[in-house]
């Protein structure tokens, strides 16, 4: 699980930066790094996870090409040819460009429901039993979605219980998320709303502490979820320090 995360971070990494660069109404297909160029960024860290022995890490890098498109959803053209992992770095991959607010995208981004509906319909039927994966964890309101409720409120989804989801409200006045976690039975929620981009990265430490921690032992909670949510963004694992100890000699 988490060689497959660190793939998704690290396989674009030493070409994304130029297209952040670019001013806005740029044509985007003009200006995107080539396949040669994401295998020249990417090489330093393969021959890295070579000698690490990180062969999952490794493949999923040496693939990243076969990924690397600027219309989001070209990276499915090849679905059937590939083995299962590269077909759910292919479809997480398109998934992520979904959902995905960047000022050269080819469209506004859509929420994570209409996402995964959208990109069901452009699979070929081998890898649905891929997408029944993500309905069941994290669902159609994965955690950090915000939901509008059927008397207008707005809540952020922090994650999923037996009787519906943990969530706190949003304060209108403020634009600030509240204190208080509550359970939101589904017949409340009216529909969920598209990607919300976080200012800082700290807020999540605000919005899951030691209140939802206590929370999510009362309430069955989506355990896939727990196991990711415990994983400290400040503390690496060894494997991951050894790799940057490598890259920078």
């Amino acid at each position: 699980m988490q060689h497959l995360l660190c793939i998704c971070v690290t396989q674009f990494a030493g070409v994304v930066h130029k297209l952040n660069n670019l001013p806005e109404k740029t044509e985007l297909a003009e200006h995107w790094p080539s396949k040669k160029q994401l295998e020249q960024s990417n090489a330093k860290l393969l021959k890295a996870l070579q000698v690490a022995g990180l062969e999952v890490w490794h493949e999923g890098l040496k693939t990243a090409s076969q990924r690397w498109h600027p219309h989001r959803l070209k990276p499915l053209q090849q679905l059937s040819k590939q083995a299962s992992m590269l077909q759910m770095l292919s479809i997480g991959c398109c998934l992520g460009r979904l959902v995905t607010k960047h000022q050269l995208a080819e469209q506004a981004p859509l929420h994570f429901s209409e996402a995964v509906k959208y990109l069901t319909r452009q699979l070929p039927t081998v890898c649905y039993p891929l997408i029944e994966s993500i309905l069941t964890s994290p669902g159609l309101m994965p955690p950090g979605s915000f939901v509008k409720l059927n008397d207008g409120q707005i809540w952020l989804v922090l994650s999923r219980g037996q009787m519906g989801v943990l969530g706190k409200m949003l304060n209108k006045s403020s634009g600030e998320i509240e204190k208080d976690i509550q359970v939101i039975p589904d017949m409340k929620i009216h529909h969920v709303m598209p990607p919300q981009p976080i200012k800082k990265l700290t807020l999540t430490d605000l919005w899951w502490d030691t209140d939802w921690q206590m929370q999510t032992e009362t309430v069955n909670t989506d355990q896939d979820f727990l196991r990711i949510a415990t994983f400290k963004i400040d503390t690496p694992p060894p494997t991951l320090l050894t790799i940057q100890q490598k890259l920078q000699q």
